[in-house]
């Protein structure tokens, strides 16, 4: 991968929020190499089930947000999924 590609998709999993190891996740990957922490049990919702809960909602059940705005301009959204929303948002009020 070139340097640019590498640079962008940092980048963008750092706008998505994504570019981070999840504790749960580290903990797994030492496991597999023997050396196990002792920790309580693992809580059912972790970090990454919880960005994938939110990554697998429909547009159609996506609730927008002041989080949603560029610089709180509410047609100015922040991702493809918020922007769906406000379409159907608008097509459903006409």
């Amino acid at each position: 991968m070139a340097e640019w590609e590498n640079e962008a998709l940092e980048g963008r999993l750092d706008r998505l929020g994504l570019a981070y190891i999840d504790y749960w996740e580290f903990v797994e990957f030492m496991e597999d190499y023997g050396v196990v922490f002792e920790e309580p049990e693992r809580p059912e919702m972790d970090t990454e089930a919880i960005v994938e809960a939110q990554l697998n909602i429909s547009y159609l059940d996506y609730k927008l947000t002041k989080a949603d705005q560029f610089n709180g301009i509410k047609t100015i959204l922040l991702s493809e999924k918020a922007a769906l929303a406000k379409c159907q948002q608008i097509w459903d009020f006409y």
